[in-house]
C-alpha cells in the first residue's frame, strides 16, 4: 500500500486519490467517483485535498491529467464510506501511518530535515553575497580607499563625471584596460601608493569569475586632484 502515500510541497504526508480509487476496487471511473465523494461529503479544496497536474498514464507527451492529493483524514473517511473489505483494510493501514507520523522521534526527524534545508538556504545566500561583502570591505578598508567612480564624484568637477574620469586618467597615463576589460592603474602608480588593485570573485552562472577592482588611496586622490586642476581648475567651476 506504500504507493498510496505521497508528499506535498511542504513535506506533509498525503494520499493519492487515484491510487486510493484503484486500491478500493471502485467500479466507477476515477473522475466521476472522486468528484462525487468531494461533493457528497463536503470535502474542501486546500484543506481536505489539493488538485495537481500529473503525467499522462501512457507516458507520452501531451495534456497532463488532473490528480488529487488527499489528507490522511480525508483518505480514511473515503475508505470507510466505501464499506468493503478493501476500504476497512486501507483505513487501518492509514491509522497506523498517522500514528507513526506523530511519534516524537518522527516529529524530531522532520524538524531536523527542515533545519537542514534552512541552513543550506542560508549557506547558499552567504555564498551569493560574499563577493559583494568583500567588495564593501575593500571600500571601507582603513577608511582610506575609494572607488574611481566615487573619487570622480568627490572631485566635483562639471564635465568630469564618473564615466569620463576613466578616459581622463587614461589620457594621463594613469589607467589602462587590461586583457579582462577592466580599468587598472599602471604599475608605477601602484608602487607609488596611489592605487591598489583587488581581485574580487563573483558568481556568473555556474562559474566563478574574478574582477580586477582598482581602488584609490588618499595619496592617489591628492595626485589625481592635481592632474584635474590642470584641466578643470576650481576657479572655472565658480
Amino acid at each position: 500500500m506504500n504507493e498510496l502515500l505521497k508528499f506535498d510541497e511542504s513535506g506533509n504526508q498525503t494520499v493519492s486519490a487515484r491510487e486510493l480509487h484503484a486500491a478500493l476496487g471502485v467500479g466507477k471511473d476515477f473522475s466521476t467517483w472522486i468528484k462525487d465523494r468531494f461533493e457528497k461529503y463536503g470535502f474542501e479544496e486546500g484543506k481536505s485535498y489539493s488538485p495537481i497536474l500529473g503525467n499522462r498514464s501512457d507516458g507520452l507527451p501531451g495534456k497532463p491529467r488532473l490528480e488529487y492529493l488527499l489528507s490522511i483524514s480525508t483518505a480514511k473517511e473515503i475508505a470507510m464510506v466505501e464499506n468493503n473489505e478493501q476500504g476497512r483494510g486501507i483505513r487501518q493501514y492509514l491509522i497506523k501511518v498517522e500514528e507513526a507520523w506523530n511519534e516524537p522521534s518522527m516529529i524530531m526527524a522532520r524538524a531536523l530535515q527542515v533545519a537542514d534545508k534552512q541552513v543550506k538556504a542560508l549557506t547558499d545566500r552567504i555564498i551569493e553575497l560574499e563577493p559583494k561583502a568583500e567588495f564593501f570591505d575593500l571600500c571601507m578598508e582603513s577608511g582610506s580607499l575609494m572607488s574611481i567612480s566615487t573619487m570622480a564624484k568627490k572631485l566635483g568637477r562639471p564635465g568630469l563625471g564618473p564615466r569620463k574620469i576613466f578616459d581622463f586618467l587614461h589620457s594621463r597615463n594613469v589607467l589602462f584596460k587590461n586583457s579582462g576589460g577592466y580599468w587598472v592603474p599602471y604599475q608605477s602608480h601602484i608602487d607609488a601608493g596611489r592605487f591598489v588593485v583587488k581581485q574580487v570573485p563573483r558568481q556568473q552562472g555556474d562559474i566563478v569569475v574574478v574582477d580586477d577592482i582598482a581602488m584609490v588611496t588618499q595619496k592617489g586622490f591628492a595626485y589625481v586632484e592635481r592632474l584635474v586642476n590642470e584641466v578643470y581648475p576650481i576657479e572655472a567651476t565658480a
